[in-house]
């Protein structure tokens, strides 16, 4: 601080190096899995590598529970459904793993159509869940 030094009536205060800000890690709690809502989520195939993709407004936990469902009544409206009841296997609807996040319905839907295009070779979904995704969207996510 020699450079002041001419000017004795000015004092320097140094800044400090921690604010409060460094003191508080996260003021949430996280949120579980299954308590989240507006997802796109992916369910793994315990038997093979195939895997289901959807999207849901609701708890995914409602959303799994609902796929339980079915397989157990044998209802084969949904892919992960037909391909555990078809095939024998087995989902692990207790770990669903979320894609993305997303509260507008339209780009909610279109965002599960893109992933299942994305990931088509690995899904047990029906193919008529990517009809509405235009050719051009193909193209792009075959490129990315």
């Amino acid at each position: 601080m020699d450079i002041f030094k001419p000017y004795h009536n000015i004092k320097i205060a140094p800044k400090m190096q921690y604010d409060t800000s460094m003191l508080y890690t996260s003021l949430k709690d996280k949120i579980p899995n299954d308590s989240k809502s507006e997802v796109i989520y992916k369910i793994n195939c315990k038997d093979c590598n195939k895997s289901y993709i959807g999207q849901t407004k609701r708890f995914i936990r409602t959303r799994t529970n609902e796929h339980r469902n079915d397989i157990k009544n044998k209802n084969t409206k949904t892919g992960l459904a037909h391909h555990a009841l078809m095939e024998g296997h087995s989902f692990d609807l207790e770990n669903p793993i979320i894609l993305d996040t997303e509260s507008h319905k339209n780009k909610r839907i279109f965002m599960e159509m893109c992933n299942i295009w994305k990931n088509h070779k690995n899904c047990t979904n029906f193919q008529n869940d990517t009809e509405p995704l235009s050719k051009i969207y193909h193209f792009l996510i075959d490129k990315i």
